[in-house]
């Protein structure tokens, strides 16, 4: 993470990734769609309204 103050009153703090963070985007991404997969997998699997319109 990276931290810059600006020296006014009050105080301006901007936060922001380093490089290192910005080097897990596509990871990230991946996981999310495979998250998103697999909810939507299993909550037709669970929901009985889908089961009855099959």
């Amino acid at each position: 993470m990276v931290r810059k103050q600006v020296n006014t009153f009050p105080p301006e703090v901007y936060y922001g990734l380093s490089e290192t963070g910005k080097s897990l985007e596509q990871l990230l991404l991946h996981i999310e769609s495979w998250m998103e997969n697999y909810q939507l997998q299993h909550t037709t699997e669970l929901d009985p309204m889908k089961e009855k319109q099959k």
